[in-house]
């Protein structure tokens, strides 16, 4: 269908987390054209919106955020394979509220895993996004 090309044109998979015991998904996000200034459409779960991701031209700092624009997703862990998080700062924040999360850098790049399943929820007409800022 459409829907599975443009998947895999934005890089975008997920799969519901087998080790919690809320429904909860874990999402990539791997855009495979101009990585370094994406913004894409998604759709998971019981919620919709778009995922942008910035990349300075020196690959030290970036942004990706997840907005929720319809609905909610409930997420254990995101990987963003185009980011590199070694020895810098990771912020990690659900709209304007810092959240808890273990960083890593894996084999498939920054690895941001939740403790607790996290949501993401559209309210009333307002997006609300999760945000990764990775910084020197």
């Amino acid at each position: 269908s459409a829907f599975q090309l443009f998947d895999a044109a934005s890089g975008f998979m997920w799969q519901m987390n087998p080790s919690s015991k809320v429904e909860s998904l874990d999402v990539l996000f791997d855009p495979k054209f101009d990585g370094k200034n994406f913004k894409g459409f998604f759709s998971a779960q019981k919620g919709w919106g778009q995922f942008l991701q910035t990349i300075s031209e020196t690959d030290i700092t970036g942004t990706a955020e997840l907005e929720v624009v319809f609905g909610s997703v409930t997420l254990g862990q995101i990987s963003l394979p185009q980011f590199d998080g070694t020895d810098k700062n990771v912020t990690v924040e659900v709209g304007t509220i810092p959240t808890t999360a273990t960083i890593t850098q894996g084999t498939v790049g920054l690895l941001v895993q939740f403790p607790e399943p996290v949501v993401v929820s559209a309210s009333t007409g307002n997006p609300v996004s999760l945000v990764v800022t990775i910084t020197n």
